[in-house]
């Protein structure tokens, strides 16, 4: 089973800079992806943004249309987002891009996590 989380438009408080992680994507083998609707440690989690972040998401609220599980980024079928497909995109950026070959997920999910504390 794997699992990420969750952005929806409905989990965040823009006037207190704040993004809530509500639920996980799940892949479960005769299922397929679906929201479960607890994260990872069955707590909700705040994370503060700072003012570009907030500013970035109430655009993306506003140009991504409505969709039934009010995902901020879903998939280009207005879905889930696959990490395995995520991950196969973000492999053929770092071949077309060789300076930035040494930009794995996990150093990027560092440099983020760093900026947004």
């Amino acid at each position: 089973m794997f699992r990420s989380s969750v952005t929806e438009f409905c989990a965040t408080d823009s006037e207190a800079g704040v993004l809530y992680l509500t639920g996980t994507v799940v892949r479960e083998k005769g299922v397929g992806l679906f929201r479960q609707e607890t994260t990872k440690g069955k707590k909700v989690t705040g994370l503060w943004l700072p003012v570009w972040a907030v500013e970035m998401l109430e655009k993306r609220i506003v140009s991504v249309p409505a969709e039934p599980l009010g995902l901020v980024f879903p998939s280009a079928v207005d879905g889930l987002r696959d990490t395995a497909v995520v991950e196969k995109q973000w492999r053929r950026f770092r071949e077309r891009h060789s300076e930035s070959s040494w930009i794995t997920p996990r150093t990027f999910r560092k440099t983020v996590a760093t900026v947004v504390q």
